[in-house]
């Protein structure tokens, strides 16, 4: 990009115009100087240079060091990284008290799950749910109630979800999906803040139930914490000793149908309910996957199969905004700091959309 700039010395004024940064100072660019992020996303966009093939940032200085790529097409694109440091500084220019969250680090380790365990357990306590073990039906809600974090849902993220705790605001983003893998990635975002994984610099995950063996500890704890935070043990033995005594069975075996029922009744996915049975050891270790194979002969995936149960999925929706965030956007668009178009772009939603998911 650098050698791109000096190559156009003889039109930076025009450049000037075009993008807002000085002359001076695209001289200093051209010579060495590491751009802002704001003159980045400028010249990128001039120069119809994808932003996040040209800059890596140094979290301690706001600053980007160069490299260059050829462009796969004329329209700038974003990264994922990208698109959390975008929303991130548009947020954090005007966050005050109210957005702030509160900062607690706990400890919990994958070779103890009961340390796990007992971390969800007292951070259920702190959403003030009406049945400490039941399930969780808004899990954006009573995280932004609670001021552990802010919620943001992402269309075309290209990643299952992100989080970053800065200046005292906590993030946590989340690709538009299925909505039962939301809920357990914003669960699994949350154990990345509240274990102190994420200060400063943004976690992006791209793939929450990756299989590989050697995935990093912070994964691992954030996949368990995930589990146990949306079914805890307590209720899973109560809700299947129920369901055992209403269907009149005698015999312990967990069959697919109630491995379907746990994942609807907790608003998780098939899949994580039958790992959590194997985690707490009701289920033996490779049942979920030997289910999951037989279930795809005769339907198309797991969620199709779910799709017959004759009960309602017992959970809302995962909004644009949780609802403290929301209120916070909506008083800036009304006070004119922010517009709504600009709201748009920053998110990737239409106009129209940013006024529904306002309301």
């Amino acid at each position: 990009m650098r050698s791109k700039i000096s190559r156009l010395e003889p039109r930076f004024p025009t450049i000037s115009k075009r993008t807002g940064i000085s002359v001076e100072r695209l001289q200093s660019i051209s010579h060495g100087s590491s751009p802002s992020l704001s003159e980045l996303l400028a010249l990128g966009k001039y120069l119809r240079i994808p932003v996040d093939a040209i800059g890596e940032f140094d979290d301690s200085t706001g600053v980007a060091d160069m490299r260059l790529r050829s462009s796969s097409g004329p329209e700038m694109f974003y990264s994922s990284e990208m698109r959390v440091r975008l929303i991130t500084d548009f947020i954090l220019k005007e966050a005050g008290s109210n957005e702030r969250n509160i900062q607690i680090e706990m400890k919990a380790s994958t070779e103890n799950l009961r340390s796990i365990d007992d971390t969800s357990l007292v951070v259920r306590s702190l959403f003030h749910l009406e049945e400490e073990i039941g399930p969780i039906r808004d899990i954006s809600k009573v995280i932004s109630d609670s001021k552990l974090a802010h919620v943001i849902k992402l269309r075309g993220f290209g990643v299952d979800g992100a989080c970053v705790s800065i200046e005292g605001v906590n993030f946590i983003f989340v690709s538009a999906q299925y909505a039962p893998r939301m809920r357990f990635t914003v669960a699994h975002e949350l154990a990345h803040i509240i274990f102190g994984h994420c200060r400063s610099r943004p976690i992006i995950d791209e793939n929450i139930f990756n299989d590989d063996a050697g995935i990093a500890d912070d994964e691992n704890l954030a996949n368990t914490f995930a589990s146990c935070l949306l079914m805890p043990v307590l209720g899973i033995t109560r809700f299947i000793a129920r369901f055992k005594e209403i269907f009149d069975q005698k015999n312990d075996s967990i069959s697919s149908v109630e491995v379907a029922y746990i994942a609807r009744f907790f608003g998780a996915s098939f899949e994580a309910a039958g790992n959590r049975l194997e985690q707490i050891r009701i289920i033996d270790r490779g049942v979920t996957a030997s289910i999951l194979s037989e279930i795809r002969k005769n339907f198309e995936s797991a969620e199709a199969y779910m799709r017959g149960l004759p009960v309602k999925e017992n959970y809302d929706e995962v909004p644009v905004l949780s609802p403290a965030l929301k209120k916070f956007v909506r008083a800036k668009i009304e006070d004119g700091q922010y517009s709504v178009s600009r709201v748009a772009n920053i998110f990737g939603y239409t106009v129209n959309e940013v006024y529904e998911f306002i309301r």
